[in-house]
């Protein structure tokens, strides 16, 4: 699983902080949403004072999991390669590494499910590519002509696109 934000800081001090306790203090380690118990063992991040690259978490089925502590600020070369079962994104990427990110949840194996994205975030830089992929209507562009549609009565829906 991978958990991203905006710069390595606020990775450290927001998610590291959430999933495994207040970074700096030894004692805290295990405190966050994943029990000490379950915590088999941490990588240090260069760089950057008290943040983890990964942590490896015993998994229900006996298996060990990885969390990966990225940030967008490593440029959208950091979310390529690996397939990923599960990606939460803590504010709003740029569109190039949240379309990363889909790529790595899709399967390539017949009845393997696709992973999941969950992404967080308040939409603090208005009206972005990213937003317009979830809201089209908010698109800026001085042309769009919106599309017309009648109810038939009998559950059907003539829908007409004057753009076309």
């Amino acid at each position: 699983m991978w958990v991203a934000t905006d710069t390595a800081k606020n990775t450290r001090d927001i998610l590291q902080e959430k999933f495994c306790g207040k970074p700096g203090q030894e004692q805290a380690y295990g405190t966050g949403m994943i029990p000490g118990d379950l915590l088999v063992r941490r990588t240090v991040k260069h760089g950057l004072a008290d943040a983890f690259e990964s942590v490896f978490v015993r998994h229900v089925s006996g298996g060990i999991s990885t969390l990966q502590f990225k940030s967008y600020d490593q440029g959208r070369e950091a979310f390529q390669g690996t397939r990923q079962h599960r990606i939460h994104l803590d504010e709003e990427p740029k569109l190039e590494i949240y379309t990363e990110c889909l790529l790595r949840l899709l399967s390539t194996v017949p009845g393997e499910p696709n992973g999941t994205l969950a992404l967080t975030e308040t939409p603090m830089l208005g009206v972005s590519d990213l937003m317009i992929t979830f809201l089209p209507d908010l698109s800026p562009e001085p042309d769009a002509v919106p599309a017309a549609a009648w109810d038939m009565g009998e559950g059907e829906e003539i829908v007409v696109d004057e753009n076309v």
